[in-house]
């Protein structure tokens, strides 16, 4: 939530770097709402208010997860029964928190529940670890298709 005061349509008018990725951001939640949609695909410029704070505040909570754990805690299993490491739980608990969280409403300014955490995640590389998905799987994080609004806190590298 921390991310929508930074997400303005004051700064697609700025900055050319904000404009360029904003574009990235509807390009690809456009692309998840034909790929992903049950029904009316609601995405992209529409719910850009929504969708970008989303992907921003994700990238962020991520990032304290590794600072909080080393990488062999991460792929350490969390639900030894299910097989479930504490990187995938926090990928899982992100999906399930998504979709509790939105108002089913001709009004809601957020994607629909499956294109939400969809396009979310296939915006993550570290989501593509976690679950062992390759180039060519539908949620796979294509490096050259990555958005960064504010720029990879991980990598320092843009797009």
């Amino acid at each position: 939530e921390m991310f929508h005061s930074f997400i303005t349509d004051g700064l697609f008018n700025r900055s050319e770097v904000y404009k360029n990725e904003s574009e990235c951001i509807w390009q690809h939640y456009n692309i998840s709402c034909k790929l992903f949609a049950e029904g009316d695909g609601n995405s992209g410029e529409a719910t850009f208010s929504e969708d970008a704070p989303d992907l921003e505040g994700l990238r962020a909570a991520y990032e304290l997860l590794k600072n909080e754990f080393s990488p062999q805690q991460l792929k350490e299993f969390e639900y030894v029964d299910l097989q479930i490491t504490r990187e995938q739980s926090f990928f899982y608990s992100t999906a399930m928190r998504s979709c509790a969280d939105v108002q089913n409403s001709k009004y809601d300014e957020h994607s629909p529940d499956n294109i939400r955490v969809n396009a979310l995640v296939s915006q993550m590389p570290e989501f593509s670890q976690a679950f062992g998905c390759q180039t060519g799987d539908v949620l796979f994080a294509e490096p050259d298709r990555l958005c960064y609004l504010f720029g990879a806190l991980s990598t320092g590298k843009r797009r």
